[in-house]
């Protein structure tokens, strides 16, 4: 076959065809990132949407584990509290000795908010203290009443700061009672 075109028209055309071979190339890339994009977009969304699902998940099953190790420690306080009530020691037969004692002495004018219990032993003897929070409606009546747990046998010391008779009526205490 015989070309009869002229060399420089030769050389323009082959340029030319060189660029539009550079050009297919570039939008074939192109094309090939944009179907790239398009196909893993979806696969994207449903990866992050799973990473979120997991994520909830081991935030619930995290919580849930707090809770059961909240209760299970709870359980054990209170099975060691348990025992210690229930033991047939010498001391716990105190306790139960010496809750009547304060309720028969306690009048109507004192009031007993809380109590705290705690059980100590030192050198083969054992003591309870108990802690008494409450309001007295007169002073005379706080008074009255530490002076009627002072005179009980089974009770070794009874304490109460001063600053707790400050007031003339509606009195809050704290009392301190020992007993071994």
């Amino acid at each position: 076959m015989i070309n009869l075109l002229p060399e420089a028209y030769k050389v323009r055309f082959s340029r030319e065809y060189r660029w539009r071979v550079v050009v297919a190339l570039l939008i074939f890339i192109d094309a090939i990132i944009i179907i790239g994009v398009i196909l893993l977009g979806p696969v994207y969304i449903a990866s992050v949407s799973q990473a979120n699902a997991v994520t909830s998940q081991t935030q619930a099953l995290e919580k849930k584990n707090d809770l059961h190790s909240n209760l299970i420690a709870e359980t054990t306080t209170l099975s060691i509290t348990l025992k210690a009530l229930n033991s047939t020691s010498p001391a716990s037969m105190l306790f139960t000795d010496i809750m009547p004692i304060i309720s028969r002495d306690k009048t109507s004018s004192i009031s007993i908010t809380n109590i705290t219990y705690a059980l100590s032993s030192a050198k083969n003897t054992k003591t309870i203290t108990l802690e008494l929070t409450g309001v007295a409606t007169t002073r005379d009546s706080l008074a009255s009443f530490i002076n009627i747990l002072k005179g009980e046998p089974s009770i070794s010391s009874v304490t109460i700061p001063i600053s707790d008779y400050a007031a003339d009526t509606n009195v809050p205490f704290t009392i301190t009672i020992i007993a071994s």
